[in-house]
């Protein structure tokens, strides 16, 4: 394919371009929204939209990490509702022979849905729907799998008696799919509250859930909460209101390989600035809070971190999102020392001279030499984004290269999910291309060579 891959710089050509394309159009857009690799390296496995036989259906989609070849794609559209169904997180056993999806489905009485699929062939394994109280949507947002690989934890939003949105957290057996626990969480103030992410400790002893009580409004404000993984009693709750009372959303989560320490990432309203990247570190056994950072971009105005990785070595954890500056977006990327929180650096970076976009998505690499960022950066010679991947040193932040995708149309590219080889060497990136149509959209997933 001819694409357009670079800029200024130093460059880095795809090693392979894998696009999904659902059979049916009218308008329609195909939309990625979880990656995940196999523990060997083999296979890369995404998660998200497609119009493939009514309408919106849950598309899961296994590649060849090498070549990029699809090897299964996988589709459920729900008998109950055939309209609207997406897929929202991805993830595999430890030993590789499992995936496990969570979304979205629009049946009768609004639920969301998780997955099991056989790894090497796609086939369905198991299927579990879980519905809140009242016949209205739920959606289904992120999921994990225990260390062991005998458990999966999903987290959502769940309407409650008064159709408010609560967190509900569920716990399967891995095995049979059959339900164990659900926890869920109800903010103070009766408002929407919507989780961003979960992980499980590295011994499987805990969940931690984070996510915004009171979304979308200006009084909106962190909460992680942490449940026992065997039982799904709470074991701590954190609310975490900004010195400047305004909207505090929490976007994204992450665990330090000791696992002594949870980070949650995601803006925060200043006292005297917009919103900022807030990052806040937590005693992962008592919720008690080890440090919190700002980012307060320099032209005083919007940040929003949407993303965070922390190091394989554990000694330093990445947040990325968009930074605004005189009304155009950057990409910003700071690194923190993950025990005190100091800063070790900071890179912003626009397409010159690029109306701007921001960061989506950033993780590490295995051997903790390198952290990798995706999103989408805007053209002046287009108007429009086109993916741009950038790797920096871990250490110093040095830029090493930038790899770019411009898909067929020059119309609407957004790069939205990264994620790294567990055995090093590529880097996966997946995202939204306009294909053949810029009215259209279709999934584009990208590897290059770290």
């Amino acid at each position: 394919m001819a694409w357009a891959h670079g800029a200024a710089g130093v460059t880095n050509r795809a090693l392979w371009v894998a696009v999904y394309d659902g059979p049916l159009t009218n308008g329609d857009i195909d939309r990625p929204r979880g990656m995940a690799v196999s523990p060997d390296g083999s296979k890369v496995y995404v998660t998200g939209r497609g119009y493939e036989i009514d309408r919106e259906d849950f598309v899961t989609a296994a590649y060849d990490a090498t070549t990029g070849e699809n090897i299964w794609t996988a589709v459920y559209d729900d008998p109950a509702a055939p309209s609207s169904d997406e897929g929202y997180s991805v993830a595999v056993s430890p030993d590789g022979s499992r995936v496990f999806v969570t979304g979205d489905t629009f049946a009768s009485a609004g639920s969301y849905v998780t997955i099991a699929y056989d790894a090497a062939t796609g086939s369905q394994l198991w299927i579990r729907a879980y519905s809140g109280p009242n016949d209205a949507p739920d959606y289904g947002l992120a999921l994990c799998v225990s260390p062991d690989g005998s458990r999966v934890f999903v987290t959502g939003e769940s309407t409650n008696d008064a159709y408010d949105y609560d967190f509900a957290t569920i716990a399967y057996d891995a095995a049979s799919g059959a339900q164990l626990w659900v926890a869920t969480f109800a903010g103070p103030d009766g408002a929407w509250d919507m989780p961003s992410g979960l992980l499980v400790s590295h011994d499987g002893s805990t969940v931690v859930v984070a996510g915004t009580t009171g979304w979308g409004t200006d009084l909106a404000d962190y909460v992680t909460v942490a449940y026992a993984a065997d039982t799904g009693q709470q074991l701590w709750l954190q609310l975490y209101d900004g010195p400047g009372h305004g909207e505090d959303q929490a976007n994204a989560i992450g665990l330090s390989p000791d696992d002594r320490t949870v980070y949650v990432t995601g803006h925060g309203h200043g006292t005297s600035s917009d919103e900022d990247f807030l990052t806040i570190a937590y005693d992962r056994t008592t919720g008690e809070p080890r440090w919190s950072r700002r980012y307060n971009g320099p032209a005083n105005d919007f940040d929003d971190a949407t993303s965070l990785a922390v190091e394989p070595d554990g000694a330093r954890v990445f947040v990325t999102g968009g930074s605004y500056v005189g009304g155009k977006e950057d990409y910003a990327t700071v690194a923190y020392h993950t025990g005190t929180g100091a800063k070790l650096w900071i890179r912003r970076y626009r397409i010159p001279p690029s109306y701007g976009g921001g960061a989506t998505a950033v993780v590490a690499s295995p051997d903790a030499t390198k952290v990798f960022v995706t999103g989408g950066s805007i053209r002046p010679d287009q108007g429009s984004p086109d993916y741009v991947t950038l790797a920096y040193g871990a250490a110093t932040g040095n830029f090493l290269w930038l790899g770019r995708l411009d898909g067929p149309a020059h119309g609407y590219d957004q790069a939205l999910v990264i994620a790294a080889s567990p055995v090093g060497g590529e880097v996966f990136v997946s995202g939204q291309i306009d294909f053949d149509d810029p009215f259209e959209g279709n999934w584009a997933t990208v590897a290059y060579r770290t």
